[in-house]
C-alpha cells in the first residue's frame, strides 16, 4: 500500500466572528535614487511601466491564473515526476515513500504550521513524521480558521501551496550555504512569458550543467539528497488543493481591490506592482528550480528503479529450485 505524502486537515472554527475594521494599516512608499534591484537604475520619483499584471488588470481572474500558474504547474510537473520514479519501484514503492518522507514531510508539514501562524490561523495538533497505513498519510497540520475572516480566506490559498513554496527556499538556502548554484544566477526573466523563450531554456541547461559539475564532494552531494527528497514531497496533496480552493474568492477580491486603486492612487499601485512583480518572479525562479531538480531526477531514479526490478526478476528466475526429499509431499 502506497503512502499519500504530507496530507494535512483543517477545521474552521463554528464560532467564527464577523469581519471588523478594527484598525488600519498606512505605508508610506519612499522612491530611493538610483534603486537597484533587478540590476537597473530609478530615477526619483518614477516606475519602470508597467508592472507585469497590475497596471493593466483587465480581469481579476486572469491576474489570479497568472499568479497561480507557475506554482500550479510545477505541482503536477512533481507530482509527474515523483509518480514515475515510485511506480518504477514496485513492490519497494512504500519503503521510498517512508524514506524520502524523513525528511520531506517534516518540510511539507511545518510549511503548512508557518504560513497558517503567519495568517493568525491556530494550530491545534502538528505531526511532522508519522505513517499510517490506515489513513494513507505520512504527516499531518491539524489547525482552524474563522471563514468570516478576510485575512484568514486569503491565508488559505498560501497555506495550502506552503509546501511547494518554502520547500523551494530550503533548496535555495541549502545550495547557497554549500556553495552549490541556484538557478536564479543563471536566469532573470522580467515576466512570466519569458520562460517559453529560449534565453530561459539555455539558462536552465546551463545552470544543471553547472550544477553537475559542482557536485564534487560529499557535503555538497549530500545537500543534493537532501534537496530531492524536500522535492519529492513539495507537492501539494489533494487536501492542500481543496483547501486552497477555498480562498479563491477572496484573492479574487484582493485584486480586484487593487485594481480599483490605479484610477484612484496611480502612484502607490506602481510601487506595489513592482515589488509584488519582484517578489512574483523571485518565487517562481525557485520552484522551476525545485521542478526541473526533482523532474530530472526522478526520471534518473526511474531508470535505475526499473534496472533493478529487471535485475531482480532474472535472479529470482536463475535460483534452483530444490527437488523434495524422498519420503515428503511437494
Amino acid at each position: 500500500m502506497s503512502i499519500t505524502p504530507g496530507l494535512h486537515f483543517q477545521r474552521p472554527c463554528d464560532d467564527a466572528p464577523e469581519s471588523q475594521n478594527d484598525r488600519q494599516l498606512q505605508k508610506q512608499y519612499e522612491i530611493v535614487d538610483k534603486l537597484r534591484i533587478d540590476g537597473s537604475s530609478r530615477q526619483p520619483g518614477t516606475f519602470h511601466a508597467p508592472p507585469f499584471g497590475f497596471r493593466k488588470m483587465s480581469n481579476p481572474i486572469v491576474d489570479l491564473a497568472l499568479i497561480l500558474a507557475v506554482p500550479l504547474l510545477a505541482a503536477v510537473i512533481l507530482t509527474l515526476a515523483n509518480e514515475i520514479y515510485y511506480r518504477s519501484l514496485g513492490r519497494y514503492r512504500r519503503n521510498g515513500v517512508l524514506i524520502t518522507g524523513a525528511v520531506g514531510t517534516p518540510v511539507h508539514e511545518l510549511a503548512h504550521a508557518l504560513m497558517a501562524i503567519l495568517f493568525g490561523m491556530k494550530i491545534k495538533k502538528i505531526a511532522f513524521y508519522a505513517p499510517d497505513p490506515v489513513s494513507n498519510t505520512l504527516g499531518y497540520v491539524d489547525y482552524s480558521y474563522y471563514p468570516a475572516r478576510f485575512s484568514h480566506k486569503v491565508g488559505l490559498v498560501f497555506v495550502g501551496l506552503a509546501p511547494l513554496i518554502i520547500g523551494s527556499y530550503v533548496v535555495v538556502v541549502a545550495f547557497a550555504l554549500s556553495g552549490l548554484p541556484n538557478l536564479h544566477s543563471f536566469t532573470g526573466f522580467n515576466n512570466l512569458n519569458d520562460i517559453g523563450g529560449t534565453p530561459f531554456w539555455r539558462g536552465l541547461v546551463t545552470w544543471m550543467q553547472s550544477l553537475l559539475t559542482s557536485t564534487d564532494s560529499l557535503m555538497s552531494g549530500a545537500v543534493l539528497l537532501v534537496a530531492l527528497m524536500v522535492g519529492s514531497h513539495a507537492t501539494p496533496s489533494r487536501a492542500d488543493l481543496k483547501g486552497s480552493m477555498g480562498g479563491a474568492v477572496a484573492v479574487v477580491a484582493l485584486l480586484t481591490c487593487l485594481w480599483g486603486l490605479q484610477s484612484i492612487w496611480p502612484a502607490m499601485h506602481d510601487a506595489i506592482g513592482y515589488y509584488l512583480r519582484y517578489g512574483l518572479f523571485h518565487v517562481s525562479t525557485a520552484i522551476i528550480q525545485l521542478a526541473a531538480l526533482s523532474t530530472v531526477a526522478g526520471l534518473i531514479l526511474a531508470v535505475v528503479g526499473m534496472g533493478f526490478r529487471v535485475l531482480s526478476a532474472k535472479f529470482s528466475q536463475a535460483e534452483p529450485k530444490l527437488a523434495p526429499a524422498e519420503g515428503t509431499p511437494e
